[in-house]
């Protein structure tokens, strides 16, 4: 069970730490922070728990970054450092994943250990050390510091790193690779020497499934798709909880009039009314915009007011996105959106019980 290829086992009392060969000595008297230690850091990453700087013995131009495993959801409110014994613990699952997607090519931070620390019969706490990546930061704290900046270089870059991020979704969904918690934050983007890249985290609750099936492929999309509604509804200042996500779900009560859209659309095409390749191409937009952001367009063309708002995701993002991913995943764009609207339902009966219960 502790069989990882380039690691070793060093074991103290309850604490068991799988350390990468070549960093013992520096991870030799290492501790498990406590929760309350993990969020008093000045690190800029951090999730649910901050990322402690770790100094190394072997290499002291370098630093890992320490995180103890915390709980969310319900079952965090209750145990909120703690987890049940049973089955492999999630520090060893976060290794063997991320190893895994290291080894297809998927960038994801370098674990240089991962410690579990048997604290009773029935409970672990857990954590993990990660190579720290330099001149980083996560795509949330990105999109709301870029929205300072409002000029035509800052769109073209979201839009690259959009298309980027499309690719590597794919990339990892080929790979067979379920994020189950795939949102903004858990997304790195480095720059270095001028050359960007991303870097998926968090992958403690990531399960490898070969082949994935379609619909975990979509839940991955949709999630992270309201985590980019949620930066948008914190710029707009309507409180924490996102009712930017209702505007994916507005296409659904609008669909009728896309598809008579469409129709009319094929009415005038064997009429004659031949449009060029880029005509064409702008009414898909259209049509992915109405889909993504509530048939605005449609309604606009139809006289209705249609509700403006600044935002930092904007739907030109989001189409470099889907159709990146739709040519890295060999999907043509409209199967990919039809695939999400069939998920819809589903995913608006799963997003009220979240907002119900605050998670």
């Amino acid at each position: 069970m502790l069989c990882f290829p380039g690691y070793q086992v060093v074991v103290r009392d309850n604490l068991t730490t799988v350390v990468k060969e070549g960093y013992a000595r520096s991870f030799q008297n290492f501790i498990i922070p406590e929760v309350s230690d993990s969020r008093d850091t000045h690190s800029p990453h951090h999730g649910r728990a901050r990322l402690i700087p770790f100094p190394l013995s072997e290499r002291p131009e370098e630093r890992a970054l320490v995180r103890r495993y915390v709980r969310g959801g319900v079952l965090g409110r209750f145990w909120k450092g703690k987890y049940v014994n049973w089955g492999k613990p999630r520090p060893l699952m976060e290794l063997e994943a991320s190893e895994f997607a290291r080894s297809r090519g998927i960038p994801t931070p370098e674990i240089l250990a991962a410690a579990v620390e048997r604290s009773s019969p029935i409970f672990y706490k857990g954590a993990i050390a990660l190579r720290e990546i330099t001149q980083s930061e996560d795509l949330q704290t990105l999109l709301l510091r870029m929205d300072q900046v409002s000029t035509s270089a800052a769109s073209a870059k979201k839009g690259k790193t959009a298309a980027s991020l499309g690719r590597l979704i794919a990339k990892m969904h080929k790979a067979g690779i379920y994020h189950a918690d795939l949102h903004l934050k858990n997304i790195l983007l480095s720059e270095k020497e001028s050359a960007e890249q991303l870097f998926l985290l968090d992958l403690d609750a990531a399960r490898i499934i070969s082949p994935l099936s379609d619909f975990r492929k979509c839940m991955n999309l949709l999630r992270l798709l309201r985590s980019a509604k949620k930066v948008n509804d914190e710029i707009r200042g309507e409180g924490r909880k996102a009712k930017g996500e209702r505007e994916i779900l507005r296409f659904a009560q609008n669909d009728k009039r896309s598809q008579n859209d469409k129709r009319n659309r094929n009415d005038e095409r064997n009429q004659g009314d031949r449009r060029s390749q880029d005509d064409r191409r702008s009414q898909d937009d259209r049509r992915m915009d109405s889909h993504l952001r509530g048939n605005s367009d449609l309604q606009e063309q139809s006289g209705e007011k249609v509700n403006v708002f600044h935002q930092a995701v904007t739907r030109a993002d989001l189409l470099h996105f889907l159709r990146a991913y739709a040519e890295e995943s060999g999907w043509p764009v409209e199967v990919l959106t039809a695939k999400l609207f069939r998920m819809l339902p589903f995913w608006r009966i799963k997003w009220k019980f979240s907002d119900i219960l605050g998670v």
